[in-house]
């Protein structure tokens, strides 16, 4: 929306403010990438295979609830497919079935 758009000032106290809060975002982005890259480090070393699974859904909240509940693969697949199903719905409403690691029967 260009007729939004105005020029500022080049008064100092607006563009310090500005540039806090691009500064704030650069912040958030940057420890959002690092709790990432922390997670997926994590998982690769404690269970290689389970992280190729989950690695490209990895900040999905349902694989983060997932993860959250479930701790060990052994505990997912002793939990089954309905119980997955079932936790993960409300986080995933259209993906919940591909999540669960099972093939949709």
């Amino acid at each position: 929306m260009p007729h939004t758009l105005r020029a500022i000032d080049g008064e100092d106290e607006t563009i310090a403010e500005l540039e806090m809060i691009v500064g704030f975002d650069d912040d958030l982005a940057g420890e959002a990438t690092r709790v990432a890259n922390r997670l997926h480090s994590l998982l690769t070393q404690i269970h290689p295979s389970l992280e190729r699974v989950l690695g490209p859904r990895l900040q999905h909240t349902a694989v983060l609830t997932l993860l959250e509940r479930f701790g060990s693969p052994a505990q997912i697949r002793k939990a089954g497919r309905r119980r997955l199903v079932t936790l993960l719905r409300p986080k995933a409403p259209r993906n919940s079935w591909r999540i669960t690691l099972f093939p949709r029967s």
